[in-house]
């Protein structure tokens, strides 16, 4: 059995799951990356009633076909479910940049509702050299291999963690 079909079969169960673990009012976060792309390309198409789905990291241009707001908006669609994209980018050149973002009242709204999600939809990424953080520019080979010597051993939501699921701080 290849990578490709473990991730397709993981991808199917986890989107068949899904609506049934819903309620009426929850606010579901999604991640992005490849086995959260193909939960969004194969989850049903069932009505969930007052679903909101929030995009939980920012965007960021990929070659790889699967972007944060491709994700929250498939499942969206799917769901007949609000969709709340965050209109930001994942990764920006400088702290006070952010900081300015943050502070823009569109975008800290948008940041306001991933505080309120009361429900998670995310995959855990590889810290190896093809991990897709590496592939799309969010960490450099040489920032990937400060990250695993401080013990990184995955990634979530483009935070690294440590074997015991604590962060680690760049």
């Amino acid at each position: 059995v290849s990578d490709a079909d473990v991730l397709m079969r993981v991808a199917r169960a986890a989107a068949d799951w899904l609506p049934g673990v819903m309620s009426p009012g929850d606010m579901l976060g999604v991640s992005w990356g490849e086995t959260i792309y193909q939960v969004s390309v194969a989850a049903p198409s069932v009505h969930l009633d007052d679903l909101t789905i929030v995009q939980l990291v920012g965007t960021l241009a990929t070659p790889l076909g699967f972007a944060a707001e491709t994700c929250s908006s498939n499942l969206a669609q799917r769901f007949g479910a609000t969709c709340l994209n965050l209109h930001a980018p994942l990764v920006l050149s400088n702290a006070d940049l952010a900081a300015r973002l943050r502070a823009e009242p569109g975008i800290a709204l948008q940041l306001d509702a991933t505080r309120r999600c009361n429900k998670t939809l995310f995959a855990t990424g590889t810290c190896t050299p093809d991990s897709h953080v590496v592939q799309v520019g969010v960490v450099s080979r040489e920032e990937l291999d400060r990250f695993v010597d401080k013990g990184a051993v995955a990634v979530i939501c483009g935070q690294f963690i440590n074997a015991q699921g604590g962060t680690i701080e760049s």
